[in-house]
Protein backbone atom coordinates (compact mmCIF):
# COMPACT_ATOMS: atom_id res chain seq x y z
CA UNK A 1 0.00 0.00 0.00
CA UNK A 2 1.38 3.52 -0.43
CA UNK A 3 1.89 5.60 2.11
CA UNK A 4 -0.87 9.10 1.55
CA UNK A 5 0.08 12.22 3.88
CA UNK A 6 -2.73 15.03 3.28
CA UNK A 7 -2.28 18.85 5.26
CA UNK A 8 -5.19 20.66 5.86
CA UNK A 9 -4.54 23.22 3.66
CA UNK A 10 -4.04 21.75 0.51
CA UNK A 11 -7.07 19.23 0.94
CA UNK A 12 -8.89 22.58 0.78
CA UNK A 13 -7.48 23.88 -2.19
CA UNK A 14 -8.39 20.73 -4.03
CA UNK A 15 -11.57 20.62 -2.99
CA UNK A 16 -12.39 24.52 -3.90
CA UNK A 17 -10.63 23.44 -7.20
CA UNK A 18 -12.92 20.33 -7.83
CA UNK A 19 -15.44 22.59 -6.87
CA UNK A 20 -15.02 25.22 -9.42
CA UNK A 21 -14.22 22.97 -12.19
CA UNK A 22 -17.84 20.82 -11.85
CA UNK A 23 -19.55 24.19 -12.20
CA UNK A 24 -18.24 24.85 -14.92
CA UNK A 25 -18.64 21.38 -16.59
CA UNK A 26 -22.23 21.85 -15.76
CA UNK A 27 -22.55 25.62 -17.17
CA UNK A 28 -21.39 24.23 -20.21
CA UNK A 29 -23.23 21.22 -20.49
CA UNK A 30 -26.84 22.97 -19.56
CA UNK A 31 -25.54 25.28 -22.85
CA UNK A 32 -24.68 22.95 -25.39
CA UNK A 33 -24.94 19.46 -24.54
CA UNK A 34 -28.06 19.69 -22.80
CA UNK A 35 -30.04 21.69 -25.66
CA UNK A 36 -28.55 19.53 -28.67
CA UNK A 37 -30.28 16.58 -26.98
CA UNK A 38 -33.60 18.01 -26.97
CA UNK A 39 -33.49 18.97 -30.65
CA UNK A 40 -35.03 16.03 -32.80
CA UNK A 41 -32.66 17.55 -35.45
CA UNK A 42 -29.14 16.73 -34.39
CA UNK A 43 -28.07 19.58 -37.01
CA UNK A 44 -29.90 22.45 -35.53
CA UNK A 45 -29.90 23.41 -31.56
CA UNK A 46 -30.48 27.34 -31.93
CA UNK A 47 -33.96 28.96 -32.90
CA UNK A 48 -33.79 29.82 -36.43
CA UNK A 49 -35.50 32.49 -38.56
CA UNK A 50 -37.85 31.11 -41.02
CA UNK A 51 -39.67 32.63 -44.16
CA UNK A 52 -43.58 31.97 -44.44
CA UNK A 53 -45.44 31.78 -47.58
CA UNK A 54 -49.04 32.42 -48.15
CA UNK A 55 -50.65 31.56 -51.26
CA UNK A 56 -54.13 33.33 -52.17
CA UNK A 57 -56.28 31.53 -54.55
CA UNK A 58 -55.59 32.35 -58.14
CA UNK A 59 -57.93 35.04 -60.05
CA UNK A 60 -56.74 34.17 -63.44
CA UNK A 61 -56.32 30.46 -63.04
CA UNK A 62 -52.27 30.43 -63.62
CA UNK A 63 -50.85 32.56 -60.54
CA UNK A 64 -51.28 33.37 -57.39
CA UNK A 65 -50.09 36.23 -55.72
CA UNK A 66 -48.46 36.02 -52.83
CA UNK A 67 -47.33 37.43 -49.06
CA UNK A 68 -44.34 36.73 -47.02
CA UNK A 69 -43.81 36.95 -43.14
CA UNK A 70 -40.39 36.44 -41.27
CA UNK A 71 -40.87 34.24 -37.72
CA UNK A 72 -38.51 33.39 -35.64
CA UNK A 73 -39.19 29.63 -34.48
CA UNK A 74 -37.12 27.18 -31.95
CA UNK A 75 -36.59 24.00 -32.85
CA UNK A 76 -38.57 20.98 -32.28
CA UNK A 77 -37.84 19.10 -28.92
CA UNK A 78 -38.06 15.54 -28.03
CA UNK A 79 -39.65 14.37 -24.54
CA UNK A 80 -37.07 14.26 -21.86
CA UNK A 81 -35.45 10.62 -21.16
CA UNK A 82 -35.80 10.81 -17.73
CA UNK A 83 -39.40 9.70 -18.47
CA UNK A 84 -40.37 6.05 -16.08
CA UNK A 85 -39.72 3.51 -17.55
CA UNK A 86 -42.25 1.45 -19.41
CA UNK A 87 -43.11 -1.86 -20.24
CA UNK A 88 -41.51 -2.92 -23.50
CA UNK A 89 -43.92 -2.86 -26.92
CA UNK A 90 -46.65 -5.31 -27.17
CA UNK A 91 -45.52 -8.36 -29.40
CA UNK A 92 -46.79 -11.87 -30.30
CA UNK A 93 -44.98 -14.69 -29.25
CA UNK A 94 -42.87 -14.70 -32.53
CA UNK A 95 -41.61 -11.12 -31.29
CA UNK A 96 -43.43 -9.38 -33.70
CA UNK A 97 -46.30 -6.71 -33.66
CA UNK A 98 -48.92 -7.91 -36.73
CA UNK A 99 -49.92 -5.29 -38.96
CA UNK A 100 -53.42 -5.45 -40.34
CA UNK A 101 -55.47 -3.54 -43.10
CA UNK A 102 -57.47 -3.70 -46.17
CA UNK A 103 -57.79 -1.34 -48.82
CA UNK A 104 -60.02 1.75 -48.58
CA UNK A 105 -60.62 0.87 -44.65
CA UNK A 106 -61.61 -1.67 -42.52
CA UNK A 107 -65.10 -3.35 -42.99
CA UNK A 108 -67.82 -2.41 -40.04
CA UNK A 109 -67.48 -4.24 -36.86
CA UNK A 110 -64.31 -5.77 -37.94
CA UNK A 111 -61.77 -4.08 -35.52
CA UNK A 112 -64.67 -5.73 -32.75
CA UNK A 113 -64.08 -9.32 -34.24
CA UNK A 114 -60.59 -9.33 -34.57
CA UNK A 115 -59.62 -8.26 -30.90
CA UNK A 116 -62.59 -11.21 -29.77
CA UNK A 117 -59.93 -13.65 -31.68
CA UNK A 118 -58.89 -16.11 -28.23
CA UNK A 119 -54.92 -15.73 -29.90
CA UNK A 120 -55.54 -11.90 -29.58
CA UNK A 121 -53.95 -10.59 -26.65
CA UNK A 122 -53.86 -7.14 -27.36
CA UNK A 123 -55.26 -4.71 -30.32
CA UNK A 124 -55.74 -1.29 -30.80
CA UNK A 125 -57.68 0.49 -33.97
CA UNK A 126 -56.52 3.46 -35.55
CA UNK A 127 -58.54 6.09 -37.31
CA UNK A 128 -57.11 8.17 -40.01
CA UNK A 129 -57.74 10.86 -42.82
CA UNK A 130 -56.65 13.51 -44.88
CA UNK A 131 -57.54 17.14 -43.11
CA UNK A 132 -57.37 20.68 -43.61
CA UNK A 133 -54.86 22.75 -42.11
CA UNK A 134 -55.77 26.18 -42.02
CA UNK A 135 -53.15 28.16 -39.61
CA UNK A 136 -50.38 27.57 -37.19
CA UNK A 137 -49.22 29.67 -34.31
CA UNK A 138 -45.46 29.60 -32.23
CA UNK A 139 -45.90 28.50 -28.72
CA UNK A 140 -45.83 32.26 -27.71
CA UNK A 141 -48.71 32.79 -30.53
CA UNK A 142 -46.93 34.34 -32.86
CA UNK A 143 -48.06 33.44 -36.08
CA UNK A 144 -46.30 30.71 -38.39
CA UNK A 145 -48.17 29.06 -41.09
CA UNK A 146 -51.51 30.78 -42.82
CA UNK A 147 -54.00 30.06 -45.76
CA UNK A 148 -56.29 31.87 -47.88
CA UNK A 149 -59.79 31.32 -47.83
CA UNK A 150 -60.47 27.99 -49.48
CA UNK A 151 -57.55 26.74 -49.40
CA UNK A 152 -55.46 24.39 -46.95
CA UNK A 153 -52.33 22.46 -46.11
CA UNK A 154 -53.27 18.67 -46.63
CA UNK A 155 -52.34 16.75 -43.41
CA UNK A 156 -52.35 13.09 -42.98
CA UNK A 157 -53.63 12.31 -39.55
CA UNK A 158 -54.49 9.76 -37.40
CA UNK A 159 -56.94 9.80 -34.24
CA UNK A 160 -55.88 6.97 -31.54
CA UNK A 161 -56.85 5.39 -27.66
CA UNK A 162 -53.53 7.21 -26.26
CA UNK A 163 -53.14 4.20 -24.08
CA UNK A 164 -53.77 1.59 -26.41
CA UNK A 165 -51.77 2.92 -28.76
CA UNK A 166 -48.56 3.33 -26.95
CA UNK A 167 -48.56 0.05 -25.67
CA UNK A 168 -47.51 -0.87 -29.38
CA UNK A 169 -44.50 1.90 -29.34
CA UNK A 170 -41.21 1.69 -27.71
CA UNK A 171 -40.12 3.99 -24.73
CA UNK A 172 -40.19 7.52 -24.48
CA UNK A 173 -42.27 7.87 -27.34
CA UNK A 174 -44.68 5.94 -25.89
CA UNK A 175 -44.81 8.50 -22.65
CA UNK A 176 -45.96 10.87 -24.89
CA UNK A 177 -48.27 9.07 -26.66
CA UNK A 178 -50.11 7.72 -23.33
CA UNK A 179 -50.28 11.46 -22.15
CA UNK A 180 -52.10 12.41 -25.78
CA UNK A 181 -55.61 14.13 -24.43
CA UNK A 182 -58.63 15.49 -26.09
CA UNK A 183 -57.31 18.98 -27.54
CA UNK A 184 -54.01 17.78 -27.64
CA UNK A 185 -51.70 16.58 -30.70
CA UNK A 186 -48.45 14.33 -30.95
CA UNK A 187 -46.69 15.38 -34.16
CA UNK A 188 -44.00 12.92 -35.39
CA UNK A 189 -40.61 14.69 -36.26
CA UNK A 190 -40.79 14.83 -39.90
CA UNK A 191 -44.02 16.72 -39.26
CA UNK A 192 -42.28 18.91 -36.57
CA UNK A 193 -39.53 20.46 -38.98
CA UNK A 194 -42.09 20.59 -41.98
CA UNK A 195 -44.32 23.12 -39.74
CA UNK A 196 -41.21 24.66 -37.90
CA UNK A 197 -43.37 24.22 -34.48
CA UNK A 198 -42.82 22.77 -30.97
CA UNK A 199 -44.66 21.71 -27.82
CA UNK A 200 -47.13 24.48 -27.51
CA UNK A 201 -47.75 25.39 -30.98
CA UNK A 202 -51.27 25.38 -31.72
CA UNK A 203 -52.86 23.96 -35.47
CA UNK A 204 -56.07 25.28 -36.63
CA UNK A 205 -58.04 22.78 -39.18
CA UNK A 206 -61.39 22.91 -40.03
CA UNK A 207 -62.92 21.44 -37.49
CA UNK A 208 -60.87 23.22 -34.12
CA UNK A 209 -57.70 23.88 -32.89
CA UNK A 210 -55.09 21.55 -31.18
CA UNK A 211 -52.16 22.05 -29.22
CA UNK A 212 -49.05 19.89 -29.88
CA UNK A 213 -47.66 18.37 -26.21
CA UNK A 214 -45.50 15.54 -27.82
CA UNK A 215 -43.11 15.51 -30.66
CA UNK A 216 -41.99 11.45 -31.46
CA UNK A 217 -39.73 9.38 -34.00
CA UNK A 218 -41.34 9.11 -37.63
CA UNK A 219 -41.67 5.29 -36.64
CA UNK A 220 -43.23 5.48 -33.61
CA UNK A 221 -46.67 7.61 -35.25
CA UNK A 222 -46.93 5.52 -38.30
CA UNK A 223 -45.38 8.15 -40.20
CA UNK A 224 -48.38 10.27 -39.87
CA UNK A 225 -47.78 14.13 -39.14
CA UNK A 226 -50.70 14.67 -36.86
CA UNK A 227 -51.82 12.17 -34.05
CA UNK A 228 -54.96 13.32 -31.93
CA UNK A 229 -56.57 12.09 -29.28
CA UNK A 230 -59.69 9.79 -30.55
CA UNK A 231 -62.53 11.87 -28.67
CA UNK A 232 -61.57 14.89 -31.51
CA UNK A 233 -61.68 12.34 -34.46
CA UNK A 234 -65.17 13.76 -35.36
CA UNK A 235 -65.04 17.15 -35.07
CA UNK A 236 -61.60 17.06 -37.19
CA UNK A 237 -63.13 14.60 -39.59
CA UNK A 238 -60.64 11.17 -39.05
CA UNK A 239 -63.49 9.27 -39.71
CA UNK A 240 -62.27 6.07 -40.90
CA UNK A 241 -60.82 2.87 -38.94
CA UNK A 242 -57.87 2.07 -41.33
CA UNK A 243 -56.02 -0.37 -39.31
CA UNK A 244 -55.07 -2.33 -36.57
CA UNK A 245 -51.78 -3.44 -34.46
CA UNK A 246 -52.32 -6.93 -32.59
CA UNK A 247 -50.47 -8.82 -30.25
CA UNK A 248 -51.29 -12.16 -30.01
CA UNK A 249 -49.98 -15.66 -28.66
CA UNK A 250 -50.32 -17.73 -31.73
CA UNK A 251 -49.37 -16.32 -35.29
CA UNK A 252 -50.79 -18.50 -37.41
CA UNK A 253 -53.78 -19.32 -35.72
CA UNK A 254 -54.50 -15.56 -35.41
CA UNK A 255 -54.34 -15.34 -39.41
CA UNK A 256 -56.25 -18.05 -40.15
CA UNK A 257 -58.94 -16.77 -37.94
CA UNK A 258 -58.42 -13.08 -39.33
CA UNK A 259 -58.96 -14.50 -42.83
CA UNK A 260 -62.08 -15.83 -41.92
CA UNK A 261 -63.82 -13.26 -40.73
CA UNK A 262 -62.43 -10.68 -43.37
CA UNK A 263 -65.56 -10.18 -46.15
CA UNK A 264 -65.57 -11.90 -49.56
CA UNK A 265 -63.04 -9.96 -52.11
CA UNK A 266 -61.81 -7.76 -49.32
CA UNK A 267 -58.41 -6.89 -50.22
CA UNK A 268 -56.34 -7.84 -46.50
CA UNK A 269 -52.82 -7.07 -45.77
CA UNK A 270 -51.30 -9.07 -42.49
CA UNK A 271 -47.84 -8.69 -42.29
CA UNK A 272 -45.46 -8.75 -39.46
CA UNK A 273 -43.48 -5.88 -37.56
CA UNK A 274 -40.16 -7.82 -39.31
CA UNK A 275 -41.78 -7.16 -42.84
CA UNK A 276 -43.63 -3.63 -42.97
CA UNK A 277 -41.78 -0.85 -43.61
CA UNK A 278 -44.32 1.48 -41.81
CA UNK A 279 -46.70 0.38 -39.36
CA UNK A 280 -49.88 1.75 -40.81
CA UNK A 281 -51.89 1.15 -44.00
CA UNK A 282 -50.16 1.59 -47.29
CA UNK A 283 -47.57 0.30 -45.27
CA UNK A 284 -44.93 0.14 -48.16
CA UNK A 285 -45.70 3.62 -49.39
CA UNK A 286 -43.50 6.47 -47.97
CA UNK A 287 -45.32 8.87 -45.82
CA UNK A 288 -46.55 12.16 -46.78
CA UNK A 289 -44.69 13.72 -43.51
CA UNK A 290 -41.47 12.53 -45.37
CA UNK A 291 -42.20 13.45 -48.84
CA UNK A 292 -42.79 16.84 -48.09
CA UNK A 293 -39.63 17.26 -46.42
CA UNK A 294 -38.17 16.41 -49.50
CA UNK A 295 -40.04 17.83 -52.45
CA UNK A 296 -41.99 20.52 -50.40
CA UNK A 297 -45.63 21.57 -49.49
CA UNK A 298 -48.05 22.96 -51.09
CA UNK A 299 -51.58 24.27 -50.35
CA UNK A 300 -54.37 22.27 -51.88
CA UNK A 301 -58.35 22.83 -52.94
CA UNK A 302 -60.56 20.01 -53.90
CA UNK A 303 -62.45 21.09 -57.27
CA UNK A 304 -64.35 17.64 -58.32
CA UNK A 305 -64.35 14.11 -57.36
CA UNK A 306 -60.86 12.98 -56.67
CA UNK A 307 -59.31 15.97 -58.40
CA UNK A 308 -57.61 18.78 -56.68
CA UNK A 309 -56.01 21.82 -57.43
CA UNK A 310 -52.68 22.56 -55.91
CA UNK A 311 -50.55 26.29 -55.28
CA UNK A 312 -49.51 26.87 -59.15
CA UNK A 313 -46.32 28.62 -57.11
CA UNK A 314 -44.84 25.29 -56.37
CA UNK A 315 -46.30 23.76 -59.54
CA UNK A 316 -44.03 26.60 -61.21
CA UNK A 317 -41.25 26.19 -59.06
CA UNK A 318 -41.35 22.25 -59.30
CA UNK A 319 -42.51 20.68 -62.03
CA UNK A 320 -40.76 20.48 -65.45
CA UNK A 321 -42.40 19.39 -69.63
CA UNK A 322 -39.79 17.71 -71.70
CA UNK A 323 -39.52 14.96 -74.01
CA UNK A 324 -37.74 11.68 -73.09
CA UNK A 325 -36.87 8.48 -74.92
CA UNK A 326 -39.58 5.39 -75.39
CA UNK A 327 -42.00 7.83 -74.02
CA UNK A 328 -42.01 10.90 -75.47
CA UNK A 329 -43.46 14.11 -73.72
CA UNK A 330 -43.95 13.62 -69.53
CA UNK A 331 -44.53 16.52 -67.20
CA UNK A 332 -42.81 15.03 -63.60
CA UNK A 333 -40.80 16.79 -60.62
CA UNK A 334 -37.79 18.50 -62.02
CA UNK A 335 -35.90 16.02 -59.34
CA UNK A 336 -36.79 12.73 -61.43
CA UNK A 337 -36.88 13.77 -64.66
CA UNK A 338 -32.68 12.83 -65.04
CA UNK A 339 -33.42 9.81 -63.87
CA UNK A 340 -36.73 8.21 -65.98
CA UNK A 341 -34.77 10.07 -69.15
CA UNK A 342 -31.61 8.21 -67.85
CA UNK A 343 -34.10 4.41 -67.21
CA UNK A 344 -35.22 5.05 -70.77
CA UNK A 345 -32.36 5.11 -72.68
CA UNK A 346 -30.86 2.26 -70.77
CA UNK A 347 -33.75 0.53 -72.12
CA UNK A 348 -33.51 1.68 -75.69
CA UNK A 349 -29.43 1.50 -75.53
CA UNK A 350 -29.87 -2.56 -74.62
CA UNK A 351 -32.79 -2.85 -77.43
CA UNK A 352 -35.77 -2.84 -74.90
CA UNK A 353 -37.81 -0.56 -76.11
CA UNK A 354 -40.67 -3.33 -76.83
CA UNK A 355 -40.58 -2.97 -72.90
CA UNK A 356 -42.41 0.03 -72.84
CA UNK A 357 -45.62 0.79 -74.54
CA UNK A 358 -46.25 4.69 -75.06
CA UNK A 359 -49.77 4.58 -75.77
CA UNK A 360 -50.19 2.78 -72.26
CA UNK A 361 -48.50 5.84 -70.74
CA UNK A 362 -51.24 7.56 -68.63
CA UNK A 363 -48.93 10.26 -67.15
CA UNK A 364 -46.94 11.60 -63.61
CA UNK A 365 -47.71 14.93 -62.35
CA UNK A 366 -51.53 15.05 -61.94
CA UNK A 367 -52.92 16.53 -58.75
CA UNK A 368 -55.50 14.23 -57.12
CA UNK A 369 -56.91 11.92 -54.22
CA UNK A 370 -56.23 8.19 -54.68
CA UNK A 371 -59.75 8.19 -54.41
CA UNK A 372 -62.64 10.76 -53.66
CA UNK A 373 -62.47 11.89 -50.20
CA UNK A 374 -59.09 9.71 -49.40
CA UNK A 375 -55.42 11.04 -48.78
CA UNK A 376 -53.56 12.43 -52.13
CA UNK A 377 -51.80 10.64 -54.72
CA UNK A 378 -48.00 10.73 -55.23
CA UNK A 379 -48.51 12.19 -58.61
CA UNK A 380 -49.79 15.51 -56.60
CA UNK A 381 -46.01 16.01 -56.62
CA UNK A 382 -45.07 14.31 -60.31
CA UNK A 383 -43.11 11.54 -58.14
CA UNK A 384 -44.92 8.63 -60.23
CA UNK A 385 -45.17 7.18 -63.63
CA UNK A 386 -47.80 5.17 -64.35
CA UNK A 387 -46.52 3.03 -66.84
CA UNK A 388 -47.91 -0.11 -69.65
CA UNK A 389 -51.26 0.57 -67.75
CA UNK A 390 -53.81 -0.88 -70.48
CA UNK A 391 -52.05 -4.35 -70.02
CA UNK A 392 -51.25 -4.35 -65.96
CA UNK A 393 -54.47 -2.64 -63.89
CA UNK A 394 -54.34 -1.79 -60.84
CA UNK A 395 -55.45 -4.89 -58.60
CA UNK A 396 -54.03 -7.12 -60.40
CA UNK A 397 -50.87 -9.40 -60.23
CA UNK A 398 -49.83 -9.10 -63.96
CA UNK A 399 -45.94 -8.58 -64.20
CA UNK A 400 -44.30 -6.21 -65.93
CA UNK A 401 -40.83 -6.78 -67.61
CA UNK A 402 -38.09 -7.44 -65.22
CA UNK A 403 -35.85 -4.81 -67.82
CA UNK A 404 -37.99 -2.38 -67.25
CA UNK A 405 -39.20 -2.59 -63.84
CA UNK A 406 -35.01 -3.05 -62.94
CA UNK A 407 -34.51 0.21 -65.03
CA UNK A 408 -36.34 1.79 -62.64
CA UNK A 409 -35.76 0.76 -59.15
CA UNK A 410 -32.28 0.55 -59.66
CA UNK A 411 -32.71 4.62 -59.90
CA UNK A 412 -34.73 5.03 -56.67
CA UNK A 413 -38.21 3.88 -57.99
CA UNK A 414 -40.39 1.58 -55.85
CA UNK A 415 -42.55 -1.12 -57.95
CA UNK A 416 -46.23 -1.26 -57.27
CA UNK A 417 -46.48 -4.96 -57.87
CA UNK A 418 -44.44 -5.74 -55.15
CA UNK A 419 -46.99 -3.99 -52.85
CA UNK A 420 -49.55 -5.79 -50.95
CA UNK A 421 -52.29 -4.11 -53.20
CA UNK A 422 -50.39 -4.91 -56.11
CA UNK A 423 -50.37 -1.27 -58.78
CA UNK A 424 -47.65 -3.18 -61.31
CA UNK A 425 -48.36 -0.37 -63.54
CA UNK A 426 -47.05 2.11 -60.81
CA UNK A 427 -43.65 3.48 -60.61
CA UNK A 428 -42.85 5.91 -57.48
CA UNK A 429 -39.78 7.96 -56.40
CA UNK A 430 -38.54 8.02 -52.70
CA UNK A 431 -35.89 9.64 -51.22
CA UNK A 432 -35.08 9.73 -47.77
CA UNK A 433 -34.85 13.20 -46.43
CA UNK A 434 -31.84 14.16 -44.40
CA UNK A 435 -30.99 13.48 -40.90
Amino acid sequence: MRRRHVYVGLAATVVVTLVVAMAVALSRSDQGDLVADRSPDAATTTSRQTTTTSTTPPTTGTTAPTTTAVTTIPPPTVPPTSAPVRPPPAVGADGTTLLVWTSGGLPAGFSADVAAIPQVQASTVVYGDLIRLLATDAADGSPVDRTTDGWAFPIDAFAVDPPAYAAFQPSPDADALAALSPGGAVLTRSSALVRRLDVGGTLRFAGGDVTVTGIVADESGGGAEVIVHRDDAVRLGIDDERFLLVADSDRAATLDAIRARTPAGEFLSLRGSDQARWMRHGDRVEPQARVKRVFGEFTFRDTSGRDIQIDPAWVSKNIVTTTVPLLGQIRCHAVIVPLVRAAMEELERAGRADTVRADQYAGCQYARRIAAGAGLSRHTWGLALDLNIGSDPRGTYDSQDPALVAALTSRGFTWGGEWEYPDPGHYEYTADPPD
